[in-house]
């Protein structure tokens, strides 16, 4: 369930422990999108106990408990376990508490079954996708990227001789080197002397400068205009920046990305319910499916994809040998074997 967090409130409004959770939230780098959702969660908490005098008196872990618990019938299992990672980093890093036996507060996920394309639809569908737009998603199948991560690489993440993408980290998982397709490297280049044009352009106008991580901003402004920094993808025009109002150019919206997604699997004739995401599920599989039908053990393949993928636990990896297509294993139904 996804939360919304367009709440506004003008400067100097917030109170004071909300404003000691965004420097908490930025002083441990954490993105723009999950610092919205941690404060709307906060927000929401607070409003919750002035509802409820009763709760007053009670350990903080209590409080935090009750909360949780009256949201569990109103929302999906992963949203209050938003609620709660945001409630754990107000306590440990705003109050300065410590929950014990935390496991008790998440909530139970089902495991859902990624939808993976056949390597046919995949082709299908990122052919009706032209453009940067298919690029980007050539990249995030390519190279089993989120989409955030595709949208954000910046152009000293690709190493053109090396072969390879450096992704930086995401969604908690870790940093790391990831391998540049082949066919994606002539079109990558041929896409980066227009972006070239694009910011020495920008530079001649005034602007040029882009978005740095907070640290680098204040350390080292002068790398917000080198070509280095600059975005892969950058979006068609100058907007204001929501949080500092300055006008600079930002990176392909994801909106873009999903809208021509949608598009491309109608185009495609594709039944099932597919986004951008949906592409980093087919490259996990196809990549699983392509190691095991050369030989690999089933465990050294996993443990490749599991890298490439970054992920931190190999239980969220082990999802993908359930994905792979039984005429992949050679399997038989007992019906055909009759």
């Amino acid at each position: 369930m996804a939360v919304k967090t367009t709440e506004t409130q003008k400067p100097g409004t917030e109170p004071k422990y909300l404003a000691d959770m965004q420097s908490a939230l930025k002083l441990k780098h954490y993105s723009r999108r999950t610092q919205a959702t941690y404060i709307h969660w906060v927000r929401r908490y607070h409003i919750y106990l002035k509802n409820h005098p009763e709760l007053k008196s009670v350990p903080s872990q209590q409080k935090a408990e009750s909360f949780l618990s009256s949201l569990a019938k109103d929302v999906a299992a992963a949203t209050q376990n938003q609620a709660f990672n945001a409630l754990l980093f107000f306590y440990r890093n705003v109050m300065h508490i410590e929950f014990v036996n935390i496991r008790t507060l998440r909530a139970k996920r089902n495991v859902r079954v990624p939808i993976v394309m056949t390597k046919d639809e995949t082709r299908r569908l990122l052919n009706c996708i032209t453009g940067e737009v298919g690029w980007i998603c050539r990249l995030l199948y390519g190279a089993g990227l989120r989409l955030e991560e595709g949208l954000s690489l910046r152009i000293k993440d690709i190493d053109f001789d090396y072969k390879t993408i450096t992704v930086h980290a995401g969604k908690g998982d870790k940093a790391g080197v990831v391998q540049l397709p082949e066919t994606m490297i002539g079109p990558l280049q041929e896409h980066l002397k227009g972006v070239k044009a694009l910011h020495d352009y920008d530079l001649q106008t005034g602007y040029g400068r882009v978005m740095l991580p907070e640290a680098l901003e204040r350390k080292y402004p002068s790398y917000a205009q080198e070509w280095g920094w600059q975005w892969v993808f950058p979006a068609h025009n100058i907007s204001a920046d929501p949080e500092t109002g300055i006008r600079r150019r930002h990176h392909f919206y994801s909106w873009e990305v999903q809208n021509a997604v949608k598009n491309a699997r109608k185009c495609a004739g594709i039944i099932k319910p597919v986004t951008p995401h949906t592409l980093r599920h087919c490259f996990a599989t196809h990549l699983l499916e392509a190691l095991l039908a050369k030989g690999w053990r089933e465990r050294d393949a996993l443990a490749e994809v599991q890298k490439s993928l970054r992920h931190k636990n190999p239980r969220t990896t082990e999802i993908y040998v359930h994905l792979i297509h039984p005429a992949e294993k050679d399997v038989r139904s007992p019906l055909d074997e009759l």
